[in-house]
């Protein structure tokens, strides 16, 4: 993303913040599962349920602005 022109970038942060924060909550998850099992079943939701958007989010975020150009935005 760094190397795209600065309309690309923008077209693409909110899904990058969106999977940066899953990632961020699933590690916190996961850390405060391992310290207490009582909150392991959060951190599994979280890495079964949530986790596996991360990878399309990071694909889209690295689409471009190409897309909402073409439907005049």
């Amino acid at each position: 993303m760094l190397a795209s022109e600065p309309n690309d970038r923008f077209a693409g942060a909110t899904r990058y913040l969106r999977a940066f924060a899953l990632v961020l909550g699933g590690h916190y998850l996961l850390r405060a599962g391992l310290a207490d099992e009582a909150r392991m079943p959060l951190a599994r939701f979280q890495v079964r349920q949530l986790l596996p958007e991360v990878a399309a989010l990071c694909e889209a975020a690295c689409e471009g602005a190409g897309a909402l150009e073409d439907c005049g935005a």
